[in-house]
């Protein structure tokens, strides 16, 4: 009886193994690009014109458009913030050094 090893969960590095498989397929479209180059070159139009219609490229723009759009608002934010700690900080400051003389004041 022989047993085997369950095989790994979720995607596996590269194994050593698998490397002459690299190699044989890249010798393979070498010398299939050798035998035939014009329909070689027409499946490399095709596949870049394919990849370039797709919205890969708009998608991402448009994330780095809204992050770069939404940097504004948020600076402002976070500089109202620091405003506020900053006036915060000096109130208490105030209240802290001020005399307590039964509320009578020097003028």
């Amino acid at each position: 009886m022989q047993t085997t090893e369950p095989p790994p969960a979720g995607p596996a590095a590269p194994h050593v193994s698998d490397l002459p498989k690299i190699e044989e397929l890249r010798n393979r479209t070498e010398a299939y690009v050798r035998e035939q180059p014009v329909k070689a070159v027409s499946i490399a139009l095709g596949a870049g014109v394919l990849l370039a219609g797709l919205p890969i490229f708009s998608l991402f723009g448009g994330i780095v458009r809204m992050i770069l759009g939404l940097l504004r608002p948020l600076l402002l934010v976070l500089g109202a913030l620091k405003l506020y700690e900053e006036y915060q900080k000096r109130h208490a400051d105030d209240e802290s050094d001020a005399p307590s003389q039964n509320g009578s004041r020097e003028d």
